[in-house]
């Protein structure tokens, strides 16, 4: 089962924070956008909050923009809503 997920990154952000809105997730990330350092922060951070390995998060398109979509292998919306609704560890 996979899910995608529209994603809008702001990269160079004072932190790293996840927020679900109405058109998808936006993500604050503290890297900056060069040589991909902001995507692998993002696939990290989800990763991280989702509490799965890295191999479930994928950049499927939106690689050189702000605008993506994450690929979640073996999650539904619901799950992904929940996990990132909940409070960061």
């Amino acid at each position: 089962m996979t899910t995608d997920v529209a994603v809008r990154v702001h990269p160079k952000a004072r932190r790293n924070h996840v927020e679900w809105g109405e058109s998808g997730l936006k993500i604050w990330v503290t890297a900056p956008p060069d040589s991909g350092q902001a995507n692998a922060a993002v696939m990290d951070l989800l990763a991280k909050r989702l509490r799965c390995p890295k191999s479930s998060v994928e950049i499927v398109r939106g690689h050189a923009s702000r605008d993506k979509v994450v690929r979640f292998t073996g999650f539904t919306v619901e799950d992904i809503q929940a996990k990132l609704s909940s409070p960061a560890e």
